[in-house]
C-alpha cells in the first residue's frame, strides 16, 4: 500500500482510545458476570509470573544467563491464562491486555479468546464457555468491536444475533455449577487456532462444546467505533444523535493509586 493513499489517512484517524477502552470493559464485564473472582493458573507464553518478582517486570523481564533484557513477546499465538482475586488484580490483567491491543493493524482482524473451563487445566472436554471478542479495522476508519458466544443453554433459546447488548447477553448467560478458569489469548491470523505452548486447539474445543447438550452459538453484540474526525458519508444526522457505545458499557475499574507498589508485593 503506498504511503500517501487515502486509506492510510483514513487509518490514522482511528479512535484507538475508544476501541481499546471498549474491549477492555467487555473482558472485564464477562470477568465479573462469570464470578472469576477466584484462582486461575497464570502464564505469558513460557514465562509465568511465579518466576518474576514483579509484574512490570514482564514487560522487561532480564535473562539470568545474559542479564540482558528481554521482554515478554506477544505473538498471534501467545497464551494469557490469568490469576486474579482482587481489584487490583483485575487492574494488572486489564494493563496486559492493553499490551495486547496495539498489536490490532489497519485493515487487520484480530480475535481475542476468553475460553472458560471447570477444571484447572486447558483440556477441550473441560471447556464450558467460549467468548470471542473480535476487533476489526475497516479501511473507512471505522473499527468494528463484535462480541460471540458459544456454550450450553439448557432449556433456553439463542441469542438475537447482532442486535443485543453486553448487559443484556451477560444477564442471560446461564449459570456456571463450581469453580471456572479462564484462558485468554489472541489470534492476529485466520486459520491459526492451536497455542504453541498449551497445545489447545481451539477447533478442536469447539467441537467438543458443540457435543453438548443445549449448544449455542451466536453473535450477540457489534459496536462501530467511528475515527475521530469522521468522513461526510459517515457522519451521523445531528437529528438522531447516537449513544457514545463506550458510556453504554459498565464502568471498568480504576487503577489504584499505589498501583506499583500492590504489583510489587504481589509478585
Amino acid at each position: 500500500m503506498h504511503p500517501g493513499s487515502s486509506t492510510i489517512t483514513m487509518a490514522s484517524t482511528r479512535n484507538f482510545q475508544k476501541t481499546q477502552v471498549t474491549v477492555l470493559t467487555l473482558v472485564s464485564s464477562i470477568f465479573f458476570a462469570r464470578g472469576l473472582l477466584r484462582d486461575c493458573f497464570q502464564s505469558v507464553g513460557k514465562v509465568t509470573l511465579a518466576n518474576i518478582p514483579r509484574w512490570q517486570d514482564l514487560l522487561r523481564w532480564e535473562s539470568k544467563s545474559k542479564k540482558t533484557r528481554k521482554p515478554v513477546a506477544f505473538g498471534p499465538k501467545s497464551v494469557v491464562l490469568l490469576k486474579y482475586n482482587t481489584k487490583e488484580d483485575l487492574a494488572i490483567i486489564l494493563e496486559q491486555l492493553e499490551v495486547i491491543m496495539p498489536m490490532v493493524e489497519d485493515e487487520s482482524l484480530v480475535k481475542i479468546h476468553i475460553c472458560l473451563f471447570d477444571a484447572n487445566d486447558l483440556d477441550p472436554k473441560h471447556m464450558v464457555e467460549h467468548f470471542t471478542i473480535k476487533i476489526r479495522h475497516e479501511s473507512t476508519g471505522v473499527s468494528t468491536v463484535s462480541v460471540s458466544w458459544a456454550g450450553s443453554r439448557m432449556g433456553g433459546s439463542g441469542m438475537a444475533d447482532g442486535t443485543g447488548s453486553i448487559e443484556n447477553l451477560l444477564q442471560r448467560l446461564p449459570p456456571i455449577q463450581g469453580r471456572v478458569y479462564a484462558g485468554i489469548w489472541h489470534q492476529a491470523r485466520e486459520g491459526r487456532s492451536e497455542t504453541q505452548d498449551s497445545q489447545l486447539h481451539l477447533d478442536a474445543a469447539d467441537d467438543v462444546l458443540a457435543g453438548k447438550p443445549g449448544y449455542v452459538c451466536s453473535d450477540c453484540v457489534s459496536i462501530d467505533i467511528l475515527p475521530k474526525s469522521t468522513p461526510p458519508h459517515l457522519a451521523r444526522p445531528a437529528s438522531t444523535p447516537q449513544p457514545d457505545p463506550v458510556s453504554m458499557l459498565p464502568d471498568i475499574p480504576d487503577f489504584p493509586s499505589n498501583f506499583d507498589e500492590l504489583a510489587e508485593k504481589r509478585w
